[in-house]
Order: structure tokens, then sequence, then C-alpha cells
């Protein structure tokens, strides 16, 4: 889907949840496991040797298996917070699943979640629970039933066309744009109108609709979010949207003038985020609308990026906003695009600290990505600092200088990691994130120049050797 916001009709929904089936030589593999986690669960000897006799994959569920009046306990280990027991209470029956069996359960949701066929459209937590209700139904009914057809029912009925919403903070956007799978909206009075009539259609109770709307005016209107949507269960749309959104997030906080200050930080960064069927489930249950609506963190108000109707036009032709929407959104990226964002990823964590060497590092690490071969044994800051005076030194005069810039900035990075030196000069951190700065914004303007990492640093070698000669690595200009 294009910028993750194109319609889909009904008809290619049903596609898509015809087209979640698996294999017959896969499911057998699939029901084999599944009894396996059935047959750790204490006292359940008769019922596993039933199961040795239904691993068929032609085997289709009869009946829709329900779970009733069933207590569940879940104990985590206090240091990993994994679930090392899980005790399943029927009436006067219990079953405890130990923490073989629970490595088992998290394997076997795993495999399924990344199967071929499913990945994308769910998450391995989310067929975690899936897989646990079939074992609950089964134990339950004392009926053995496919496992993967009760699963893959379950994941038919979860996927749908969601949507989810990352509140962003310190960017004030008017109307929207797109930025890679994600838009940058604006949250006005007539978004909060429709996601009311969104819940008043879903059954929110008229005695909630005031404290609904106050939480959604309060905390979300006039504030901006990233906007994904996808078709997938809901728990796949979360987690993806937060990942796009983080993305989206690194490269706008590219074009913040903040990026060559020694001190100064952006609060350009995923917030809070709110799915459909997120909002419906908790909204919905009225003894935790109030833990809902009094535990938000409050926002910082926009003080970075502000882009309105009247700015959006030179901000997007020329502003480099178009430039990051193509690279994000180009499909399929070439080994330099997916490096090069990467990198980004990386570089642009400097600006979410104050701290200069903690910016040092960052930058570092994400010029090092680009410029220098992670297995050369030539120094790194021999090879950065060339293949920087590659990019910009036109004359011997601008190359001392940047070699100058490289060598104070590693200087005083060593001289903190192993000596503790405190920074106190700022002008050569500024003049190194100055550099860094420019290195990057031209790289994402040529995104479509170079089709590796190779292809750049054989070009900014040649060009270092065309202008000034063969370097010496062992003498510093």
């Amino acid at each position: 889907m294009r910028n993750g916001m194109q319609e889909v009709t009904s008809e290619q929904l049903e596609q898509i949840r015809r087209a979640l089936t698996l294999p017959e030589s896969d499911v057998a593999e699939f029901e084999k496991r599944a009894a396996e986690i059935l047959a750790s669960f204490a006292h359940f000897c008769p019922l596993h040797r039933q199961a040795k006799a239904s691993w068929s994959p032609e085997r289709v569920p009869e009946v829709k298996l329900e779970v009733t009046g069933l207590l569940v306990k879940e104990t985590p280990d206090p240091r990993t917070f994994e679930t090392v027991e899980i005790e399943a209470n029927f009436g006067d029956r219990a079953y405890n699943l130990d923490m073989y069996g629970c490595l088992l359960l998290d394997a076997f949701a795993e495999a399924l979640a990344l199967h071929p066929r499913l990945r994308g459209r769910t998450t391995a937590q989310a067929m975690r629970e899936r897989v646990k209700n079939w074992c609950f139904a089964v134990l339950e009914t004392n009926v053995y039933t496919n496992a993967v057809g009760h699963v893959l029912d379950a994941l038919r009925r979860d996927v749908d066309v969601h949507e989810a919403w990352v509140l962003l903070a310190d960017i004030d956007v008017e109307d929207s744009f797109p930025m890679g799978s994600v838009r940058i909206c604006g949250i006005g009075s007539a978004q909060v109108n429709k996601w009311m009539s969104s819940l008043v259609t879903a059954g929110l109770s008229e005695s909630t609709r005031p404290d609904i709307r106050e939480h959604f005016e309060r905390d979300w209107q006039g504030h901006t979010a990233a906007v994904y949507r996808c078709i997938a269960d809901v728990d796949a749309t979360k987690s993806v949207a937060l990942i796009h959104a983080e993305r989206a997030c690194s490269l706008l906080r590219m074009v913040e003038p903040g990026n060559v200050s020694a001190t100064q930080r952006s609060y350009l960064q995923p917030e809070r985020l709110m799915s459909q069927m997120g909002v419906r489930s908790v909204l919905l249950d009225p003894e935790r609308l109030d833990h809902f609506v009094d535990s938000e963190t409050k926002l910082n108000p926009p003080c970075g990026i502000v882009i309105d109707k009247a700015s959006f036009k030179e901000r997007w032709e020329r502003g480099y906003l178009r430039t990051l929407h193509e690279l994000l959104s180009s499909a399929p990226k070439t080994e330099f695009q997916h490096d090069l964002l990467g990198a980004l990823m990386v570089y642009s964590r400097h600006r979410l600290t104050a701290d200069p060497i903690e910016k040092l590092i960052f930058v570092f690490s994400g010029m090092e990505a680009v410029l220098v071969e992670p297995d050369k044994r030539t120094p790194k800051r021999f090879t950065l600092r060339k293949r920087l005076c590659g990019m910009f030194a036109g004359n011997e005069s601008v190359r001392q200088n940047i070699a100058k810039v490289v060598n104070d900035a590693y200087e005083l990075r060593s001289n903190y990691l192993h000596e503790g030196t405190a920074i106190r000069d700022r002008q050569i951190v500024e003049a190194f994130l100055g550099y860094a700065w420019l290195l990057f914004l031209r790289l994402i303007e040529r995104h479509q120049r170079w089709r590796s990492m190779h292809e750049l640093r054989f070009e900014l070698d040649s060009s270092f050797k065309a202008r000034f000669g063969e370097p010496v690595p062992a003498k510093d200009p």
C-alpha cells in the first residue's frame, strides 16, 4: 500500500484472509509441536494419547471451542520477567505448564508468527495468546481439535484494515504530509469528532462519552501524530506503526538546525500510541476508563519543527521533506539506501541528548558506518577524514580544516572514554557536528546516485586522489 494509507476493498481483504493458510507438510509439523505443549500440562496424559492420533492435517474442527469459567495465573521470573509457569483452573480441575512447557509455547508461537505465509500479519505475542487459548479450550472440553486450524481461524477473524496513531512530541503540523509508510498529521477537532463517531458506532456507552471526548481534546487535539494503516491484526499494526514512526522521527530530526549544537536536544520522538481496537478494548471497559485517562504522560508543547500551510511547500521542495519521504518509501531499496537508513537511525540519536560526549559517540558511529569499512586495518580516523575531504574539500585549506576538526573531535572522544576528561570546548564539537550534518544531508539528497556503500567510498577515494594525490596514513596533516 502506497504510503500505508491506500484504501482496501472488502474483496481484497477477503483474499488476504483466504491466503492465511499453511502447506499440509507444515501443518503436520506444527500439529506435532502443539501436542507437545499439551503433553507438558500436568495430568494430561490421557488426552495426549488422543492428540497423537489427531495429527492429520485434513482433520478440521467440527465445533467452535469456547472457554468458560477459566481462571489463569501466569508466574513470571523476577529476574527476566519471562513466564515460567502457567496455571489454568476449570472449576475443580487444574493444569500447570512448567518452565519447559512455557519455552515450548513461546517457540511454537514465534515459529507460527514468522512463517512466510503469516509474517507481518501478527506478532509472536499475539500468536502465543491464540495458541494458549487453543490449549485451554482443548483442556476444558477434553476434545482434541486441530491446533493450526483453530489458531488460523482466530487470526483470520483478527486480521482487518487497522489504523494506529502515534503521538509525536516537538513537532507542530497544521495539515498533513507523507513520510515513508506513515502520514504526519495535525490533530484537529474534525479528527476528534471522527474518533468519537467510530467509538459510538462500536458501542461506547453514553455515560462515558464526555470523559472520552475530554481526553481526546486535552491530550490529542492540537498535537501531531504519525498515522499508519495496514492489513494485519491490531498487535502487528501497533508494533509496525511504532517502528515506522521512529524511522520518520529519526529522519525528520535531520531538518532541524539544532543538528550543529553541542548542547541543544530534540524531543521529536514517539510519545504515545493509540489504535482502533486498543482504544475500544480500554475505553469500553468502565473499570479501566479512569486509569486510561489519568495515566497518560503529558506531552511537551511543540517547540521544534513547525510546519504550517504557508511554509509547507518550501519545506517539501527545498527543505528535504520530499527527499526524506522518497528515501523511506523507496521499494525495493538498494543496498546503499538500506545501509544509509541504518546509519541515519544511529546518527540522529545524537539529537535526543544534550550531552556533548554522547553526541560525539552517536555521530562518529553513524559516520563510520557510512565512510569506513568494518574489516579494514587502516585507522578509522584516517579513513574517515580522507573520505570526508573527498566529499567536501575543494582546496588544500579546506582539506586541512576538515582534518583538524576530525582529529580534534577524535581526541575529545578518546580523552573522555579512556581518561574521563570532560569536554570543555564546544566549538570543536560543533565544528565536527556541522560537517557530519552536511555529509548526511548530501547523502540523503543523492540517495539514488550510489547502489552500495562500496561505490560511495570508491568515488570519495578517487575524488581525494584526483585533488590531493595519494594520502599517507602514518602522517597527520
